[in-house]
């Protein structure tokens, strides 16, 4: 919400604690009908996915559309495919709030990863890049050599690719998913670093939408 302007009171006047809850309250009644600004809420911070979770009693209409695409026949085709990959993550992360664990575990990866690379990757004058997508196919080797440089991120951040309780092809895929996630925010925070690296393998991950960014 800082980012938006908003600055808490700095009493704690019952008044202006019960205006500060008000005002969050309106944030998220707006956010949530937004399912990228609610994805760059869920992976701002690595607390922030089990947190928003739990503002639902029960199941979303996006849980139901997850359930769908991890459906077991659809995900085992799926199986180590960039291009299957980067659409679980359109609809695992960003189809809106869910309850889903997997959506939840995968934002709490990225974000964890995300908050360590913004000070092991410093910022310059070419590492924002708002308009930046990832492409939609890629060659299996050079998707092999992105998933090892996420990993490598991963283990500089203290963390390890996920074993999830599920079949170890739904861990590759949920593995997948957040290594996709770490991509878009590279493409859009850290676009100089993550080109520099595709240029040297001659790997064209990124696109530009739109004509008016000088390439």
């Amino acid at each position: 919400m800082g980012q938006y302007g908003f600055v808490r009171h700095r009493t704690a006047d019952i008044l202006n604690v019960i205006e500060d809850e008000v005002v969050a309250l309106e944030f998220l009644h707006e956010v949530v009908w937004n399912s990228e600004g609610w994805y760059k809420l869920m992976t701002c911070d690595p607390e922030a996915p089990s947190l928003l979770s739990e503002l639902f009693g029960s199941k979303t209409p996006t849980d139901e559309e997850i359930a769908r695409a991890l459906d077991t026949d659809t995900v085992q085709k799926c199986y180590s495919s960039y291009h299957n990959a980067l659409a679980l993550y359109h609809t695992v992360c960003l189809s809106g709030p869910t309850k889903n664990p997997i959506t939840r575990d995968c934002a709490c990866c990225i974000a964890t990863v995300v908050c360590d690379l913004t000070v092991i990757i410093p910022t310059t004058v070419h590492s924002e890049r708002a308009n930046a997508r990832l492409v939609m196919q890629l060659h299996r080797a050079q998707w092999a050599e992105l998933v090892g440089v996420v990993k490598g991120l991963m283990r500089s951040a203290g963390l390890r690719c996920r074993r999830w309780a599920a079949p170890e092809y739904m861990c590759n895929l949920t593995n997948d998913i957040v290594t996709i996630g770490i991509l878009y925010w590279m493409a859009k925070h850290r676009a100089d670093s993550l080109e520099e690296f595709c240029r040297a393998r001659e790997i064209a991950l990124v696109e530009i939408d739109g004509d008016a960014e000088e390439q």
